[in-house]
């Protein structure tokens, strides 16, 4: 199985201002930096689904012609605000 990398991006502050508004989700883990370091991450982080919204963007730009019928998503590490992130496609041929 190769990877092919998609899209990359890096989520700013004003970003995940913005997705916590759109969300509802104003969890101090994702907006407040003071409280974040006290937090077991150290860092304030990106939303999960702000994540998984985001790949499914660029796989749809990058991969046109994809046809799915499952999407699976692991957060193996937080991703911190301003940290570049590489989004990849994985084919997996085997079904489980």
């Amino acid at each position: 199985m190769k990877n092919y990398i998609i899209g990359k991006k890096r989520f700013t502050t004003k970003e995940i201002k913005k997705f916590a508004k759109i969300s509802n989700d104003c969890n101090p883990i994702h907006l407040d930096p003071t409280a974040a370091r006290r937090l077991v991450t150290g860092n304030q982080v990106v939303h999960g689904i702000n994540l998984m919204l985001t790949a499914l963007n660029l796989s749809h730009k990058s991969l046109r012609k994809l046809k799915f019928n499952r999407i699976k998503c692991v957060f193996i590490n937080p991703v911190n605000v301003n940290e570049k992130v590489n989004f990849e496609y994985k084919r997996n041929n085997t079904p489980k």
